[in-house]
C-alpha cells in the first residue's frame, strides 16, 4: 500500500440520486463547493459522505443491486 503500481478499487454500497435541478454542494474542511446539473447524480455512502457524478460517468462506473439481495443493515 503507498507504493507504484496497479489497485483494485474496493466496492461499497451507496445510496444514488438523480438531480432534477441544479445543486452546489459544499465540501468539508473548507475545500469549496462541487455543483451537479440535471441529471447528475448525488451520491452519498454509508458515514453519510456525498460527492456529486456526472450520468455519463455514474452509468460507466455503477451497478444498480438487485433490491431483494441488498440487506438492510
Amino acid at each position: 500500500m503507498g507504493e507504484k503500481g496497479q489497485y483494485l478499487k474496493k466496492p461499497i454500497k451507496v445510496k444514488a440520486e438523480q438531480l432534477i435541478e441544479s445543486l452546489t454542494l459544499k465540501l468539508d474542511d473548507q475545500r469549496g463547493n462541487l455543483t451537479g446539473h440535471p441529471e447528475d447524480w448525488i451520491v452519498t455512502d454509508g458515514s453519510g459522505r456525498q460527492w456529486i457524478v456526472a450520468d455519463e460517468i455514474f452509468k460507466r462506473t455503477y451497478d444498480a443491486l438487485d433490491a431483494s439481495k441488498v440487506s438492510r443493515n
